[in-house]
């Protein structure tokens, strides 16, 4: 990241803040809730002004849940792009190995270290 911050003569001494997820995806646990948040109404309308949009967000992420593949499809789609994965490895210079094991999905991350 600090590549990338140099690259566009960013101050050397800012950290980004990591914790927040923009757009975060998911399917939501409660449809009528997701609804509620997401779409045109009376009530959001009331509403929204008094909860600020960090609340709002939260609010809204937590009533998302992050669906599982079977052990089965994920070992389908890491022999699928094993070689892509590989490929991206050599090209940025970091080591992916992580993406590569047959480790549940909600256990990896893009945990790149910064310089």
């Amino acid at each position: 990241m600090q590549d990338i911050f140099q690259y566009l003569d960013v101050d050397p001494s800012f950290l980004p803040d990591m914790t927040l997820r923009p757009n975060k995806s998911g399917k939501p646990k409660n449809k009528i809730m997701h609804r509620l948040l997401t779409q045109p109404n009376p009530l959001k309308s009331i509403l929204k002004p008094l909860f600020p949009a960090h609340i709002r967000q939260k609010i809204q992420h937590q009533n998302l849940g992050r669906p599982q593949i079977s052990p089965e499809v994920r070992q389908s789609l890491l022999a699928l792009y094993r070689d892509d994965i590989l490929r991206c490895q050599d090209l940025i210079q970091r080591d992916l190995s992580a993406w590569l094991t047959t480790a549940p999905a909600s256990s990896l991350s893009l945990n790149l270290p910064l310089r």
